[in-house]
């Protein structure tokens, strides 16, 4: 990765650099609207007649998940309003009702599971409720399956194309007995199309550690991590094919008991991928690394819609400490890799004395490296990879949302925007500031070009009528740009006094 760190006061020159694809790169922004807390939230957008952002947040006073969608105009991508869908608390005690899970529907629509124990019936209901997010309007709960209990848990997924739900109704915990999995089948109308219970050969000792993923024909996938006594743990895949009484179950353990310690699990022309990355436990990497997990390679499995086996692929990478995956993209007969060497630490806040216990933790976030790479759909194999060193500031309870990357797919290349702090002089001073680097690689990984963008609208500014510095505001690459078409982005920046703002990228 080239760094574009002056020596003097180079970024005069800024605007004479050529952009990274021929063609100017624009950014124009909205208004700016206080930020909501992310850390640990879950986020995700909607483009439709508006552009929403959801946050999803558990409030650990409630027990609950705080959901804020935030509308804004496709115009100039200023807020209108923002919509509360949280559940609605009463005047005393907490709501029994909890938020499990969100899944868009048809432009502004969207469906929220929600569970509640019946005291009486001593058992768990799963709820659907269908909602607006642009007026906001939701309809009455409506019971779609339950399960007895309540020491119970659901874990739910939507197919791609919206056409199946698929739900784990996770009971029965005697450790005596071997672990059971419950999946239930909901078609696009939320109604019960089949159910299967299957006995695994594994005791209930991890019940908790479940990811569900459904097909657009109906298939399910499981990926449940196993740890039984005198065995390392390792993780293992269940299908059903949505009819039969049973599941066939592939395990992903390795021989030498390497672990896979991040994964993503998804969908392409029917067929199952899972990508992910692996360690060596026990390693002396992992003891020179103080108990981490430094990165040994990429893994690569595949399975037909018939829940067979095409490949499991580890691929090699030697050690690479700190490495967190960012995301794997399918684009055609290929897989993007994209990860940071990303470092989080977190630390309880002081406790303050006659105070009610504090739950928030400090969080400090470090980025040493840039890594993406491309896998080969038909074999599974890494065919290269590259880490680029990245040299930035470590940031507090941010999000890290400065110290990773934005990623664009188009014609078989990869282009990454980052930040890149500089000195440079601003009104009376010499300040630092984030400028905003692209980069182009072919499918190779070979660089094609490089650059600053020369003016992105968030340079550090200075008020001389007012003798001050405005607000900075600097691009925000912890969630990635929502895409309007091949050439146009929605993207979003954020500065240290609080507030955010989203803006168009030209490309």
């Amino acid at each position: 990765m080239t760094f574009y760190k002056n020596t003097g006061l180079m970024l005069f020159a800024i605007g004479c650099l050529t952009a990274a694809n021929g063609h100017a790169q624009t950014l124009t922004w909205g208004n700016k609207t206080p930020v909501v807390n992310e850390t640990e939230s879950k986020l995700s957008q909607v483009l439709d007649t508006k552009f929403y952002e959801i946050n999803s947040r558990y409030n650990e006073n409630l027990f609950n998940r705080d959901v804020n969608v935030g509308a804004y105009s496709l115009k100039d991508l200023n807020q209108e309003k923002t919509n509360v869908l949280s559940v609605e608390q009463p005047a005393m005690g907490k709501a029994m009702m909890t938020h499990l899970e969100m899944y868009p529907l048809k432009g502004a629509d969207a469906v929220i599971f929600l569970d509640e124990f019946d005291t009486k019936t001593k058992i768990r209901n799963l709820f659907i409720q269908r909602v607006n997010l642009d007026t906001n309007v939701k309809t009455k709960p409506e019971v779609v399956t339950s399960m007895p209990t309540r020491n119970s848990q659901y874990f739910i997924a939507q197919s791609p194309n919206q056409s199946f739900y698929a739900v784990i109704k996770q009971h029965d915990y005697d450790k005596k007995l071997n672990e059971k999995i419950n999946v239930t089948l909901l078609d696009k109308d939320f109604k019960v199309v089949r159910e299967v219970t299957f006995e695994t050969p594994y005791l209930n000792k991890t019940p908790l550690e479940n990811q569900v993923y459904v097909s657009d024909q109906g298939t399910v996938f499981i990926v449940k991590n196993i740890d039984q006594a005198k065995l390392k743990p390792f993780k293992t895949v269940f299908f059903w094919d949505g009819n039969a009484q049973t599941m066939q179950e592939t395990s992903l353990k390795f021989d030498n008991d390497f672990q896979i310690y991040q994964y993503q699990g998804h969908f392409d022309a029917g067929d199952f991928y899972l990508h992910g990355l692996y360690t060596r436990i026990g390693s002396k990497g992992v003891q020179m690394y103080g108990g981490g997990l430094p990165a040994a390679g990429v893994y690569a499995a595949r399975f037909n819609n018939k829940g067979e086996k095409v490949y499991l692929m580890p691929s090699e990478t030697g050690e690479i400490p700190g490495l967190n995956m960012k995301n794997f993209v399918i684009d055609g007969n290929k897989t993007w890799m994209l990860a940071d060497k990303m470092f989080i630490q977190s630390k309880a806040k002081p406790m303050v004395q006659g105070q009610p216990y504090n739950w928030e933790k400090d969080y400090t976030y470090k980025n040493t490296a840039i890594a993406f790479g491309r896998i080969d759909n038909e074999t599974g194999k890494l065919e290269w990879n590259k880490v680029l060193p990245f040299d930035e500031p470590d940031t507090t309870n941010d999000n890290g949302m400065y110290l990773s990357y934005l990623y664009f797919l188009n014609n078989n290349q990869l282009t990454i925007l980052f930040n890149d702090m500089q000195k440079t002089k601003v009104g009376p001073r010499i300040m630092s500031d984030r400028f905003t680097a692209i980069e182009t690689y072919d499918d190779r990984g070979n660089p094609v070009s490089k650059s600053l963008i020369g003016a992105t609208g968030l340079e550090l500014k200075w008020n001389g009528a007012h003798d001050y510095y405005e607000e900075n505001f600097d691009l925000d690459t912890s969630v990635n740009a929502t895409k309007v078409n091949d050439h146009k982005y929605i993207v979003r920046a954020k500065s240290n006094a609080g507030n955010e703002m989203f803006g168009y990228l030209n490309l």
